[in-house]
C-alpha cells in the first residue's frame, strides 16, 4: 500500500536540482520511495533536509557570536606587566643586568639605553603602559612615566603599607597589584590601593 504523506522538497545527487515532489512510503518496495530528478532523470535523490538548512544557520549563528566575542575581548583585553613592552613603534624594556630601560626603534634588533637613573627608582621589575603613561614596579614603589620612559615620578611609594610591587595588570576597569603582602587594586591608576 503506497501512502502520500504530503508534498516535500527534494535534491538530486548527481545535478543538484532542488525540487517539490510528493513524499511517499510503502509501495513495492518497504521504506520512503524517492522520486527521480525531473532535471536529470536521477533516480539517486533525496530529501532536502530542514535540519540541515538549521545546522548551517546554527553554524553560521555560532560563529557570528564566537567573531563578536573575540573582537570585544581583543578591545578590553587584560594588559599584563612585563619587562618589555610596546608603545606605539618601539618596544621598552628593563636591562635587568644594568637597571636600565632601553629602547628599540628596529623590533629588538639594537637597544639604546633611554634611562639609566635606576638608582634614583630602585631596582626596576615589571613595566605597564596605561593609556599615556608606562607604570614601573621598583624595589622602592610604584612610578610613573609620561615620556616614554625616559624619567620616572613617585606614583606610589608606600611599600610598608603594600609591599613591594611585584606586577601589574589592567583588566579594563581596575589596575591590580601583586605585591610582597597580596592582591591589591586600585580604581585611580595606581595612586591608593585597596587589598583585595
Amino acid at each position: 500500500m503506497l501512502r502520500i504523506k504530503g508534498k516535500a522538497t527534494f535534491k538530486c545527487k548527481r545535478c543538484g536540482h532542488k525540487f517539490e515532489a510528493f513524499d511517499t512510503e510503502g509501495g513495492i518496495i518497504a521504506g520512503p520511495n524517492l522520486p527521480p530528478c525531473p532535471k536529470c532523470g536521477s533516480n539517486d535523490t533525496r530529501k532536502a533536509s530542514f535540519f540541515s538548512r538549521f545546522r548551517l544557520f546554527t553554524l553560521l549563528i555560532i560563529v557570528s557570536m564566537a567573531f563578536n566575542l573575540f573582537a570585544q575581548n581583543r578591545n578590553t583585553a587584560a594588559v599584563s606587566s612585563s619587562q618589555m613592552i610596546s608603545i606605539g613603534s618601539e618596544l621598552l624594556r628593563i636591562n635587568p643586568s644594568k637597571n636600565t630601560i632601553e629602547y628599540s626603534q628596529n623590533a629588538g634588533r639594537s637597544w639604546v639605553t633611554r634611562c639609566s637613573n635606576g638608582s634614583s627608582y630602585g631596582t626596576f621589575t615589571s613595566l605597564l603602559p596605561l593609556g599615556r603613561e608606562v607604570l614601573a614596579c621598583t624595589s622602592k614603589g610604584l612610578y610613573v612615566s609620561t615620556n616614554q620612559g625616559r624619567s620616572f615620578s613617585p606614583r606610589c611609594t608606600n611599600t610598608s603599607s603594600y609591599g613591594d610591587f611585584l606586577s601589574l595588570q589592567y583588566n579594563g576597569k581596575e589596575l591590580l597589584a601583586n605585591t610582597s603582602k597580596g592582591l591589591y587594586y586600585s580604581r585611580n591608576e595606581g595612586r591608593g590601593w585597596i587589598k583585595r
